[in-house]
């Protein structure tokens, strides 16, 4: 079964930007045939104009549908790398703890971070100390000791212990937000072979118009008014460099997103392509070639005094199961590996 498709349905959504454009045009070809002006190469001219224009349009909201979904879809790669947002924050108002939205917390304000929860501000360590997780920031899956007058950053992970920080740096001040908004950015600049097909699809402008004007002109000359005007207009659809504004930047987009699901962050466009003439790579080992996590390889104790070791590692991580240290992790991860039951040490 044939179903017929109106002709111009597949652009009506820009209806009403067209009708405002003929709108404003001093005279209309239903003008002319009102006041019986037989026009007819005036009218075909209107009827291809407002066609060509329809086409371009439907291009340019075509591109710009695509690069917002591979926009849309970077942002939430960056948003999934980078984990759960945090939401909440508790301060030090009037003696008192406070917990309010992140957003509400000024710079100069006391921020208290306990064990197992991320910081959700910049600034130095006012009070306490602790082994704090800045893979997020850093790259490095390894754990630093921060104490007293020592900076820390959000999105950072408190792994024992309680820390009071001062506000520093919050919202879009943060070194996490900055990070965020280089990798956005980065899929909309322009890098050098993006410039390139912006100067070649400039330069195939001026010359489709020529090819559209010289082929107007052969028809003209021949007699075929209407001709002139329909082949020439199709020139200008054919011809229409629409492909190279929206190759280039997709191409961007979509490497930029495939580069974050690999835990890759390209700053800019340009690097890929550079990739193509690289020869050496330099990687930083731990944490990218490498796990970075710990695991115990091998256990040695003393055999006179533990009869049991099954028994042993079962009271060994129900202990270390109520800690977050990287250690306590490793321990309890092992032991649950060799199918060893750990009960709660607080059971």
């Amino acid at each position: 079964e044939i179903i017929e498709i109106p002709l111009g349905f597949e652009v009506e959504i820009i209806e009403i930007p067209l009708d405002i454009e003929a709108s404003v045009q001093p005279r209309s070809a239903t003008e002319i045939l009102a006041r019986g002006q037989e026009q007819d190469d005036v009218i075909l001219n209107r009827i291809g104009t407002r066609g060509l224009l329809k086409k371009d349009l439907a291009v340019m909201f075509i591109k710009q549908t695509l690069e917002a979904t591979a926009k849309a879809k970077i942002t939430r790669s960056i948003t999934e790398s980078i984990g759960p947002t945090i939401s909440n924050a508790t301060i030090i108002k009037d003696g008192m703890k406070k917990d309010v939205p992140v957003e509400e917390v000024n710079k100069g304000d006391y921020v208290v971070v306990q064990e197992g929860n991320k910081i959700p501000v910049d600034g130095p360590i006012v009070e306490g100390y602790s082994n704090i997780d800045e893979s997020m920031i850093t790259g490095e899956s390894g754990y630093t000791i921060k104490k007293t007058g020592d900076y820390v950053y959000s999105g950072s992970m408190v792994l024992d212990g309680r820390i009071l920080i001062e506000a520093k740096g919050v919202g879009k001040d943060s070194l996490l937000s900055k990070i965020t908004k280089i990798i956005t950015n980065a899929q909309m600049s322009n890098s050098p072979i993006r410039r390139i097909s912006d100067r070649i699809a400039g330069l195939m402008v001026p010359a489709v118009i020529i090819a559209a004007s010289l082929v107007f002109a052969f028809w003209y000359l021949k007699g075929e008014n209407n001709e002139a005007i329909m082949n020439s207009i199709a020139v200008l659809v054919v011809a229409c460099p629409c492909a190279f504004g929206i190759a280039t930047p997709l191409a961007v987009c979509v490497g930029i997103g495939r580069g974050l699901k690999e835990n890759v962050f390209f700053r800019d466009g340009a690097v890929f392509e550079k990739l193509p003439r690289t020869s050496t790579v330099a990687f930083d080992k731990t944490g990218t070639l490498t796990y970075g996590k710990l695991y115990p390889v091998s256990l040695a104790f003393d055999e006179n005094k533990v009869k049991n070791r099954e028994e042993f590692l079962s009271i060994l991580a129900s202990i270390e199961l109520c800690s977050n240290h990287p250690l306590s992790k490793s321990i309890t991860e092992m032991v649950q590996n060799e199918g060893i039951q750990i009960d709660s040490a607080l059971s």
